[in-house]
């Protein structure tokens, strides 16, 4: 519920913004994330930690990249179509 509230607010502090400044930024944000990804070994991705959204549950770097940065994304890609006109 926390998550979902932050991420409300954080909505409707950027809902002015045009779509060419948000798709530079993340433009721009990808491009650092592959880089620091493309650092990474093996043995790196396997390195577990408590994660706070999951309760406290380990997670292992692999699984973060995953499920935050592949699934999570791509399960915002329908709102985004929305957004843009179905493009």
């Amino acid at each position: 519920d926390d998550v979902h509230a932050l991420n409300a607010q954080h909505a409707a502090a950027q809902a002015q913004v045009e779509a060419a400044a948000t798709l530079a930024l993340l433009k721009t944000n990808a491009a650092a994330v592959q880089a620091q990804l493309g650092q990474l070994a093996d043995a790196d991705l396997q390195v577990s930690a408590p994660f706070p959204l999951l309760d406290g549950q380990l997670i292992t770097a692999q699984q973060m990249v995953q499920g935050f940065l592949v699934n999570h994304a791509h399960n915002h890609l329908a709102a985004i179509h929305q957004v843009i006109g179905g493009k």
